[in-house]
């Protein structure tokens, strides 16, 4: 048995925690601890410290912190620092099956953002997805009505585009046999719709950055790459002196996330989003 003391928790790239499994955080929490499978052998399990001198802060990634909402002053009562990565994208449902309608995400992240504030709510309008149904002309409309949506609520957005990793792959090619393609864009293409989503966020006072994409190309404006495990983040959070952090070296090529310990499950999800590597 494997028995960590973290830093900072990830809750979480794996599966939707704050969605699905709020009811078994806020026990751990009480606990103090948490026991996770080792997502590479199962039978090994890792009993994870979640007690306040154990934890730096925390990063909800979620499409619908509703179910843990009412619950964060439990996190608030212990002073942990924590913030959310909260995607929306919007898409059809071919692509996404299961998650919450568009408008219901916007209206539970602007209510949640009236109590966290902006700076603690970023956006995720990730991955971007090239499809028969969804071609670039479709985000930058779609993107642009999310932005005005959420002005206000949010200062930054992160995207990437869509990584065809094995799972991905098999995932998309039924969706081809279902009558969608998918089309994954050259550098060139990435770089000009980068430049447009980045323009339409800046008209909406958004910073648009990109996860493990590194945009290259002619044009003048482009997002930048930025963590999503943001380590300064949760120290100005927390009301420390901000200081240079460690990249985490267990996470893809041009990841600039903080290490962090990851508390969630594979295949634990129920959104069923085509793309999603976590998916079983």
């Amino acid at each position: 048995m494997d028995t960590r003391h973290p830093r900072i928790i990830s809750a979480s790239r794996r599966t939707d925690l704050p969605a699905f499994h709020t009811a078994w955080f806020i026990e751990s929490l009480r606990q103090g601890r948490c026991q996770v499978p080792d997502p590479f052998n199962p039978a090994r399990q890792r009993i994870i410290s979640l007690l306040p001198q154990d934890v730096d802060g925390i990063v909800f990634w979620t499409r619908n912190a509703a179910p843990l909402a009412p619950w964060l002053h439990e996190v608030d009562a212990r002073q942990i620092p924590y913030y959310f990565l909260w995607t929306i994208t919007g898409y059809p449902r071919a692509l996404e099956a299961r998650t919450p309608d568009m408008q219901q995400a916007v209206d539970s992240f602007r209510s949640l953002a009236v109590r966290l504030g902006p700076a603690r709510m970023i956006w995720r309008y990730d991955p971007v997805i090239i499809t028969d149904i969804t071609p670039a002309q479709w985000h930058e409309e779609n993107f642009a009505r999310l932005c005005a949506a959420l002005k206000g609520c949010t200062q930054r957005c992160i995207t990437s585009f869509v990584e065809p990793y094995v799972k991905t792959r098999r995932a998309l090619a039924a969706l081809a046999r279902s009558g969608v393609h998918t089309h994954l864009p050259g550098e060139h293409a990435k770089a000009a719709m980068a430049a447009a989503l980045h323009s339409i966020a800046a008209n909406h006072n958004i910073t648009l950055q990109t996860c493990c994409t590194p945009v290259t190309g002619i044009h003048a404006s482009l997002p930048l790459a930025a963590p999503c495990v943001d380590a300064a983040l949760l120290q100005r959070i927390g009301g420390n002196a901000t200081g240079a952090s460690a990249t985490d070296k267990n996470q893809r090529e041009h990841c600039l996330c903080a290490p962090s310990t990851d508390i969630g499950r594979y295949g634990t999800c129920r959104f069923g989003c085509v793309y999603c590597y976590a998916r079983r």
